[in-house]
C-alpha cells in the first residue's frame, strides 16, 4: 500500500495546467477585459494614473520637443499665447481656452436675446464658470499622497513638472479597452499618434471632476459633479506573455502588412483576454498585469486626444474635444516639427447644427456611402481617370464596408486609408457646376456694406445670411464677429466654409427624447441605413437618442460608488440613471426602424475572434462597421 507521503510526492510530479487564457467566449468577463470600473481598484489606481499628471507628461514632451531638447524660451514673448513656459501653464491653457470660448458664446447669445444661455448647470451656476470648475480647489499632493495645500490658478501655471499636477481633483471612472477601433484614422495628423491609423486600437481612461461644493451641498442626497473627461491613447505593438506585456520597438509602418497586423492584434487580444482569467479585479496579480498594460500604453508618444462631456443644464450637455495644434510659428522657432499645444478643436464627428435636415447634409451622406449604385454613378463623373482613382480621391466610405487591406505607409489618400471621419469641407464635386463655380442651391452669398458673405443653404436659412444672423459656431476672426468668408471667393478664404462646430450640444427635446436623430432631406426609405450610419457617428447622435442614451455613456460617480453605464454599452443588462433602455426606433412615414444595442457584447465577441485567430479571412476595417446596420 502506498503511503500518504508517497502519494503526495507522486501528485507533485504531475504537471498542473493553468488556463492562462479564457477557454470560451463566455469566459471573457467584460468588466475584467473590456470596461473596468470596480471602484476599489480605480480608487487605488487614481493617484498613479492621474489626469493632471498624464496631461502634464504630454505637455512636458511638447515643451521639450520630441527629441527631448528644451524648446526655445522666447516664443511667449514674441508670440503671446502661442505656447507655454511650464507644464502647469500647458495644462492650464487646455481648460482656460475652453472657458474663454464659453464666455464668448454666452456674450454672443445674450446680446442676441438668447436668455437660455445665461445660466448653466444643476444649480444655476453661471455658464462662464462651468469649465472654470476644473481650476477651483486644485490640490497639490506630496510624494506620500498627503494633501499639502490648495493651489491658486496662478500657482498651477507655475508648475514645472507633471508630478506637481497630481491631485484628487479628478476621479478615475473607467479604463476602457477600445481594440474595436483598430485601423481608425484621423487625417488631421495632430500629433505623433495620429500620423498613422490606430492599427491596433486604443485605450481610453475616463475621469470625473471632483467638486466638493457641488457634491456635498445637499448632505441628504450628494451628487457627483456632472462632468467627465476621456483621454485616449493608441495601442502600440507589444510582446505578450501570461505574466504581463512589454513594448515592442518595431516601427508602426510594418502593420500595413496584413499578416503582421493579424499577429500583433492577436497579441493584444490575448493580453486583454488574459485579464478575465483572474477571479477578481482586486487580486494582486490582476493589478500587476493591468499595470503592465497601462504602463506600456500611457506614454506621451501614444497620446491621441482629450474629450469632455458636461451637463451644463438640467436639459443640456456640452461635448468638447482637444487635440495638439502644430503652430507654424512654433515650427519657425524650433526645429522639432511636432511641437505643439493642446487646444480645443472642432469635433471631427460633428457638423453644424443648422444643417440638420438640409440638402447639403443629404448629399454629403450619399456621397460618402459606397455601394453598387454609388460606384456606378462614379463612372459618370466628369474628369475621372478610372473608377479606382475617383473612389480614392473622393470617398470616405461612411459604412466602411468597401475598405480593403494594403495601405501604403503615409499614403496620399487619407480618406481611403481608414476611419469614420465625417468630412465637412465644401470642395466636393456635387457642390459645383461644370465650370467649377458653386451651385446656388447649396451656397448663398449676400452683400453687406460692400462685403460678400458666403453661407450654407439650410432649411429656413438656419445657417444665417450674413454676420448678423450666422450662428456663433460659424463666426471667425477677432472677437468672432466675422463670417466665414469676406470678399471674393478665392484662395485660402474659400476653405473656411466648412461644416464645423466648436462643440456639440445634446438637448432634451419637447417630446422627452434626448439629442439628435440627424435628419436628411429627400432621402428615400431604402437609404435609412445611410442616415443612421451618419447620425450614430456624430458626437450628438451617439450621446443622444440615436445611441439610446441621454448624454453620458459612463456616468460620474461618488467615491463609494461604481460608475453606471448607458444601455448602449450594457445591452440593457444594467439600469442606467437616465432610465433609457438599449433600443432606438426611428419612424419615417409609415415605416419604422428599430436599432438594438449591446456594445460590450459586440466587443467581447470581437475580442474572442481575434484572441483565437479563428478567422482565416480577416477583412480589415470590418471592425469599424456598425453591426446595427445589418
Amino acid at each position: 500500500m502506498k503511503t500518504l507521503s508517497s502519494l503526495l510526492i507522486a501528485c507533485s510530479l504531475i504537471p498542473v495546467t493553468i488556463n492562462a487564457l479564457p477557454g470560451s467566449q463566455s469566459a471573457i468577463k467584460p468588466h475584467h477585459s473590456l470596461l473596468i470600473r470596480n471602484k476599489d481598484l480605480l480608487n487605488e489606481l487614481s493617484p498613479v494614473y492621474n489626469m493632471g499628471y498624464l496631461l502634464g507628461t504630454v505637455g512636458l514632451r511638447e515643451l521639450r520637443g520630441h527629441n527631448s531638447e528644451r524648446a526655445v524660451q522666447n516664443i511667449p514673448e514674441r508670440y503671446p499665447g502661442m505656447t507655454t513656459t511650464s507644464v502647469g501653464h500647458y495644462v492650464y491653457r487646455i481648460f482656460d481656452m475652453a472657458y474663454n470660448q464659453q464666455l464668448e458664446h454666452n456674450r454672443y447669445y445674450n446680446n442676441s436675446n438668447y436668455s437660455n444661455a445665461k445660466k448653466l448647470g444643476p444649480n444655476n451656476i453661471p455658464a462662464s464658470m462651468m469649465m472654470n470648475q476644473v481650476f477651483r480647489g486644485w490640490k497639490q499632493i506630496d510624494n506620500r499622497g498627503n494633501f499639502k495645500k490648495r493651489l491658486s490658478q496662478d500657482q498651477i501655471k507655475t508648475q514645472i513638472w507633471p508630478n506637481g499636477l497630481r491631485s484628487n481633483k479628478f476621479r478615475l471612472l473607467a479604463i476602457v479597452n477600445r481594440m474595436d477601433l483598430a485601423d481608425e484614422f484621423d487625417p488631421r495628423k495632430t500629433g505623433s499618434a495620429t500620423d498613422l491609423p490606430r492599427f491596433l486600437g486604443e485605450v481610453h481612461l475616463t475621469f470625473g471632476l471632483v467638486d466638493e461644493r457641488s457634491q456635498y451641498e445637499d448632505g441628504t442626497n450628494p451628487k457627483p459633479f456632472p462632468m467627465t473627461f476621456s483621454m485616449s491613447y493608441r495601442l502600440p505593438a507589444i510582446n505578450y506573455s501570461s505574466s504581463g506585456v512589454s513594448a515592442d520597438n518595431a516601427s508602426y509602418d510594418f502593420l500595413n502588412n496584413t499578416s503582421d497586423w493579424k499577429k500583433e492584434i492577436g497579441e493584444w487580444a490575448k493580453a486583454w483576454a488574459r485579464l478575465s482569467d483572474y477571479s477578481s479585479v482586486t487580486n494582486r496579480n490582476y493589478k500587476t498585469y493591468l499595470k503592465s498594460v497601462l504602463d506600456t500604453v500611457l506614454i506621451p508618444e501614444n497620446f491621441i486626444g482629450f474629450r469632455s462631456n458636461t451637463k451644463i443644464r438640467s436639459n443640456e450637455f456640452e461635448i468638447r474635444e482637444w487635440y495638439i495644434f502644430r503652430s507654424a510659428i512654433v515650427r519657425e522657432l524650433n526645429s522639432d516639427q511636432n511641437l505643439g499645444q493642446l487646444i480645443p478643436r472642432k469635433p471631427r464627428m460633428e457638423p453644424y447644427e443648422c444643417l440638420d435636415g438640409s440638402r447639403v447634409l443629404t448629399d454629403i451622406v450619399n456621397h460618402f456611402w459606397q455601394d453598387g449604385s454609388t460606384i456606378a454613378n462614379a463612372k459618370k463623373e466628369p474628369g475621372v481617370r478610372g473608377l479606382s482613382d475617383y473612389v480614392k480621391r473622393n470617398y470616405q466610405d461612411l459604412d466602411v464596408h468597401t475598405k480593403v487591406p494594403g495601405l501604403s505607409p503615409q499614403g496620399d489618400n487619407d480618406e481611403y486609408r481608414a476611419g469614420m471621419l465625417v468630412l465637412r469641407e465644401k470642395d466636393r464635386p456635387f457642390f459645383k457646376n461644370s465650370d467649377g463655380s458653386y451651385k446656388a442651391s447649396y451656397i448663398g452669398a449676400s452683400n453687406v456694406g460692400g462685403r460678400y458673405n458666403y453661407f450654407w443653404k439650410s432649411p429656413g436659412n438656419k445657417c444665417g445670411t450674413d454676420e448678423r444672423t450666422l450662428p456663433f459656431a460659424m463666426l471667425t476672426g477677432p472677437g468672432r464677429n466675422q463670417p466665414p468668408i469676406l470678399g471674393s471667393w478665392s484662395g485660402a478664404k474659400a476653405s473656411q466654409l466648412m461644416m464645423l462646430a466648436p462643440f456639440g450640444r445634446v438637448r432634451k427635446n419637447s417630446d422627452g427624447t434626448w439629442g439628435r436623430s440627424w435628419k436628411v432631406s429627400r432621402d428615400p426609405a431604402y437609404s435609412e441605413a445611410k442616415r443612421h450610419a451618419f447620425s450614430i457617428r456624430t458626437c450628438t447622435g451617439c450621446h443622444g437618442q440615436e445611441g439610446a442614451t441621454a448624454g453620458f455613456h459612463i456616468y460620474p460617480r461618488l467615491p463609494n460608488k461604481k460608475s453606471a453605464i448607458s444601455g448602449f454599452l450594457s445591452g440593457g443588462t444594467e439600469s442606467s440613471p437616465d432610465g433609457i433602455g438599449n433600443t432606438f426606433t426611428k419612424k419615417r412615414g409609415t415605416a419604422s426602424y428599430t436599432y438594438k444595442y449591446s456594445e460590450l457584447a459586440k466587443r467581447k465577441a470581437w475580442l474572442w475572434k481575434f484572441m483565437k485567430g479563428t478567422s482565416g479571412n480577416f477583412v480589415r476595417f470590418k471592425n469599424l462597421q456598425r453591426d446595427d446596420l445589418k
